[in-house]
C-alpha cells in the first residue's frame, strides 16, 4: 500500500498541505504540552483551597466538628485532584501523539525542500 503523500511523488504541491498541517499539530502539541504543565498546578491549588475550607470549618466550631460542614472544603479538594488528573492523563498521550506527528510533517517538509526546492 503507497502513502498518500511521499517526497518523491508529491513535489511542491503538497507544500501548503504539509505547512498547514505541520502548524495544525504544532498548535496542538504546544496547547496539549501547557494542559501537562498546567492541569497538576491546578489540582493541587483546588486541594489547597479545599482543605483550607475544611481547617477554616474547624477552627470556627467551639465543640465538635460536624462531619456534614467539612463536607463541602473536602469536597472541593477531592474533585479539584481527580480534575486535574483527568485533564493530565487526557493531555499527555495527546502531546506525544501529536508531537510525534509534528516532527514527521517537519522531516516531510525538509525531504521536499530539498528535493524540489522553490523556484
Amino acid at each position: 500500500m503507497n502513502a498518500p503523500y511521499t517526497a518523491q511523488e508529491s513535489g511542491s504541491d503538497q507544500l501548503p498541505y504539509f505547512t498547514k498541517s505541520k502548524k495544525f499539530w504544532g498548535w496542538v502539541a504546544a496547547v496539549s504540552g501547557i494542559m501537562v504543565v498546567a492541569s497538576p498546578f491546578l489540582g493541587i491549588a483546588g486541594t489547597v483551597v479545599g482543605m483550607l475550607r475544611t481547617f477554616e470549618g474547624i477552627g470556627q466550631q467551639a465543640d465538635k466538628p460536624v462531619p456534614a460542614d467539612l463536607a463541602d472544603g473536602i469536597s472541593v479538594a477531592l474533585l479539584t485532584t481527580a480534575w486535574g488528573l483527568v485533564i493530565s492523563s487526557i493531555a499527555v498521550p495527546v502531546f506525544v501523539v501529536a508531537l510525534i506527528i509534528y516532527l514527521k510533517r517537519n522531516k516531510s517538509l525538509r525531504t521536499m525542500l530539498v528535493e524540489n526546492p522553490p523556484g
